[in-house]
């Protein structure tokens, strides 16, 4: 778990008998040390049920970059595990950067929109040869949804959606093989 500077931490344990969440015990006792330095000898653990405990090391004693490492004991023979460790590692990893909450910053929706200046930057991007994604997605549209013409001749017209210039004519032979091909992507 990452947190920051005086943030108060809270350490889970979870005890089991038999593999089973482990209730009633009143002698959890827990020691917290700072970067192997104990802070905290036998403080009182908290029972928050079916087996899980929990101790809360106060705001003002997180006061350090470091590892917080929590060792839950209790004396109870009939424990699985007498001994638990838990770990909060403070103001590590570019955690102190951290200092907004998500719902401060820009709604998804937000993030996501781009202007017009974006979307013409991306779409008058080359991406092979000398086409732009813009004038490909013209060829594209005029070869699958626009008018064509000449079908069964040596000779194959696609059009603009709006039936104002030829966008691809393609020379073909007998098999309907193209042998040559001329675009107009602009």
């Amino acid at each position: 778990m990452i947190e920051q500077i005086s943030n108060a931490l809270v350490f889970y344990a979870f005890y089991t008998a038999s593999k089973a969440g482990k209730t009633g015990l009143d002698d959890v006792t827990v020691d917290v040390y700072r970067n192997g330095a104990e802070v905290v000898t036998a403080a009182d653990a908290s029972e928050v049920g079916d087996g899980l405990y929990k101790y809360t090391l106060a705001s003002g004693s997180v006061n350090a970059e470091g590892e917080y490492i929590t060792i839950f004991t209790t004396a109870n023979i009939t424990v699985d595990l007498k001994t638990i460790p838990a770990i909060w590692v403070v103001q590590k990893a570019g955690v102190e950067n951290l200092d907004g909450t998500i719902t401060s910053r820009a709604a998804p929706e937000d993030a996501m929109t781009l202007t017009a200046a974006a979307v013409d930057a991306i779409l008058d991007e080359t991406v092979e040869g000398t086409y732009t994604l813009r004038q490909m997605l013209r060829l594209a549209l005029a070869a699958l949804a626009a008018k064509c013409s000449g079908g069964g001749t040596t000779t194959i017209t696609f059009r603009d959606l709006g039936d104002t210039k030829n966008r691809i004519v393609a020379t073909v032979d007998a098999n309907g093989n193209r042998t040559a091909v001329t675009v107009m992507a602009t």
